[in-house]
């Protein structure tokens, strides 16, 4: 089973790739969190990942550790709480939100991740992203 300081940081690596996405364009309806099987992950296991999903094609992002089938439940529901909680701590502190998702390897690696995404044919608004 994932533990809470795995779990925390795992929800945030999700926080920053939403994030990134939202600010080059994508839409909350075009992201997916999920888990399952990921082939092509190293370790090849069961992962947490986000997909962008457009009728011009779809890619996935695994995120975090590999994950026992409990773990992934878990995993799931705690995204759906942290969400929840994401959107009032927007209001209330975004600073502190935005320091967690700077901290995260999702965000040191946004170049990378976006430009798979456009190699892949996605349209990225441009200069959206800082």
């Amino acid at each position: 089973m994932i533990g809470p300081a795995d779990l925390a940081r795992l929800l945030d690596e999700l926080y920053a790739a939403h994030w990134i996405l939202w600010n080059v364009g994508f839409t909350p309806d075009e992201l997916f969190v999920g888990a399952s099987m990921v082939l092509n992950a190293e370790p090849p296991a069961m992962h947490a990942y986000l997909k962008v999903q457009r009728a011009d094609g779809e890619f996935v992002l695994p995120v975090g550790p590999a994950l026992d089938r409990k773990s992934s439940k878990h995993v799931l529901r705690a995204w759906l709480r942290f969400i929840d909680q994401a959107r009032i701590e927007r209001e209330k502190n975004a600073a502190a939100l935005e320091r967690r998702l700077r901290r995260t390897i999702v965000w040191d690696r946004r170049v990378e991740f976006l430009t798979r995404l456009a190699a892949k044919g996605f349209h990225l608004t441009p200069g959206a992203m800082n």
